[in-house]
């Protein structure tokens, strides 16, 4: 993916579509044909401190959050568990 956007009369292109994601996936693909059908143009969000990073899509990907937090929690389960098992072996001795 390859847009053109203008900042302050100045030509800037990006190839970002998410913050999240590297790669585009085809639904989201034909939202922003269909976008484009409509309006030739779709919106486009830049950083004002630094305007060559752009995106086009600024949803947070629940993935990215849910994810970590299972990741966690597992680890802690686990990490508990352990101790857990191994409290009755260091009482005996």
């Amino acid at each position: 993916m390859n847009y053109e956007y203008d900042v302050n009369n100045v030509k800037y292109y990006g190839t970002r579509y998410s913050f999240w994601k590297k790669t585009v996936y085809h639904d989201q693909l034909m939202r922003i044909f269909h976008e484009l059908k409509s309006s030739q143009t779709v919106k486009c969000y830049v950083d004002p401190n630094n305007p060559q990073n752009s995106v086009i899509d600024l949803r947070i990907s629940w993935f990215w959050i849910i994810m970590p937090v299972i990741t966690c929690i597992s680890f802690l389960l686990i990490g508990g568990l352990l101790i857990f098992i191994s409290l009755p072996f260091k009482s005996k001795n």
